[in-house]
This record gives structure tokens, sequence and C-alpha cells, in this order.
């Protein structure tokens, strides 16, 4: 029997656990990952690297390999690495920050576990874009996302992407109620800037909040112009 180990979560994670996921299909599809849920535990979700992203870095040349020493498990690499110097600069991890509780093995290599985040009924939550797509901005939401935006500023973590895609409303870390990121946390420069000074790691984080409210605004006038040929096709 696998030997296991409890999680910061609750509930537990087999130590020597080998996971088969590629008869599994993914619970959501990422520009450099794939997510599925965890086989054993339904609060957890295991990340792995998208296979055709793996080949592009195996195609890379040796200076460029020479430089990115982490090859295709970069993603993995920023992801742990914000995670701790949120840790070290205020012992909690960030109420927006989806939680990293484990590392796994499978049939797809390395797997990153991380805790899902799930809506109050215990299911598993839409991302932004889908449950904009489908309700449009109802207050609750557009109250998180007012917070969402007090809280990304208030901590240290550095943001390499955010778009309405990467966020879900739905329990955070603190079991609270609100937005959290679950993709795009890290720094992609190779020169950590965003890291080094917070200055720059702020004034970066609101042009990306700029641009996800743009986004956030394509979605609802997409929604409102479906509505609107909606209508007048049902007119007669």
């Amino acid at each position: 029997m696998d030997s296991v180990f409890p999680t910061v979560t609750g509930g537990y994670i087999a130590r020597d656990a080998f996971y088969s996921l590629k008869a599994s299909k993914p619970v959501a599809v990422g520009g450099f990952r794939l997510v599925f849920a965890h086989p054993v535990n339904p609060r957890f979700l295991i990340k792995v690297i998208r296979p055709d992203r793996i080949e592009q870095e195996r195609r890379r040349g040796a200076l460029s390999k020479a430089i990115r020493r982490y090859g295709h498990l970069i993603q993995f690499q920023r992801e742990v690495s914000e995670q701790i110097a949120a840790r070290a600069a205020d012992e909690v991890l960030p109420p927006y920050v989806q939680q990293i509780v484990g590392i796994v093995e499978t049939d797809m290599g390395m797997g990153l576990v991380s805790k899902a985040v799930l809506s109050p009924d215990g299911q598993m939550a839409l991302n932004l874009a889908d449950r904009l797509k489908a309700e449009g901005m109802t207050a609750e939401v557009h109250d998180a996302l007012g917070k969402f935006e007090q809280q990304i500023l208030a901590s240290n973590v550095a943001i390499g992407d955010m778009h309405p895609g990467n966020l879900v409303y739905g329990i955070q870390n603190d079991g609270q109620l609100g937005i959290t990121l679950v993709d795009g946390i890290g720094i992609k420069t190779l020169i950590p800037l965003y890291g080094i000074s917070q200055v720059l790691n702020r004034r970066h984080k609101l042009k990306r909040l700029a641009v996800m409210w743009r986004q956030i605004e394509r979605i609802l006038e997409s929604r409102r112009t479906l509505s609107r040929k909606t209508q007048n096709a049902a007119e007669p």
C-alpha cells in the first residue's frame, strides 16, 4: 500500500503513487498545461505539461536549452517559486493564488498537484470567461473582481499572464468566495525585474488588470450582440 501524507488542505495524497492520466479527459486545457481531476481526491487537480510543448522544448538549440535549464518544466518552476516568495514575505499564501499541495509521477511526466477551486455546492467552478458567457456580469462576480484587484496589488506575487480564461470564481484558499488565478503566475523575463522591484511589479499588474477588464468587456459585448440577434430572429 502506498504511504500517504496529510496535506495542508486536509485529506491525503499517496506519496509513492503513479497516476495514469492519458486515458482521462482533462478538465481544462491551457496554453502549456493539461489539467486533470485527481484520480483519488476530487478536491485536488493534477497539472501536467502538454505533450506538444514538451516536444517543442526538445527541438530547441543547445544554447537555448542551456539558458532554459528547467526545460519544459519552467512553468512549474515559476509557479512554485512565486508561492515560496509569497510565503517568505507574509507566511500566508494570498487568497487569490491556487494552492500547490504536492508533486506526483504520472504517465505524462511530472504532475503538479493543486487544490481545486470549487463552487459553494462542491462542484468544479467555471472559469470567468465561461461564467460571463453563460450568466453575464452578476453583482457578486463584479464585487469579487474588485476584491481580487485589491488582493493582487497588495501581494508581492509576480504575474506573467492573466485573462478571464485563467480566473475562476469560487472558494479561494482562505475558504472565502472570490476570484482565483489558476494559471499565469511567475516571472517570464530573463531578468526578474518584477521580483526585484515591487514598484515595477505593481505597475505591471495594473497593466494586466486593465487588459483583463477590456477582455471582460469584449466577452460581455459579444453576449449582448448574440442576445440581440436571438431576439431579432424570434420576432415575427
